[in-house]
């Protein structure tokens, strides 16, 4: 049996699918869909703060905002989400030191210590790990 490596979605996939006029919207709604049909599949619960600050910057509207996380719920299985750890944001400072942004040292410091696949169009995180779009 092959094991599969894991797949984090970073924020592009929740921006895009959120936005249908993103032209990776579709990109965006196929990644959020395999949270729930592949096993190998999960959301970095630093992706959801990151997601809220930037349609607050957006503009969203309160309303807004607890529509599309309403929305949102409904298609990101609770049990996908993972959380952000001591060990993580202890490692993270380390690329926040190079200048790396807060939310992408997170992803990268995860994706290297668990040896998974990011799913983004990221150049900078694609500068450290492994990714697709």
């Amino acid at each position: 049996m092959t094991l599969l490596r894991i797949r984090l979605l970073d924020t592009d996939v929740i921006m895009c699918a959120i936005n249908p006029k993103d032209q990776d919207h579709e990109r965006g709604l196929y990644y959020l869909a395999m949270l729930a049909e592949k096993a190998n599949y999960y959301l970095p619960s630093e992706v959801l703060l990151e997601a809220d600050l930037e349609l607050k910057a957006y503009g969203y509207t309160y309303k807004e905002e607890q529509i599309t996380f309403e929305e949102l719920a409904v298609k990101i299985p609770a049990r996908k989400i993972l959380p952000v750890t001591p060990a993580i944001l202890a490692v993270a400072i380390e690329y926040q030191a190079k200048g790396i942004s807060y939310f992408d040292s997170l992803i990268i410091t995860r994706a290297k210590l668990s040896n998974a696949i990011v799913v983004t169009r990221d150049e900078v995180i694609a500068s450290y790990v492994e990714t697709v779009w």
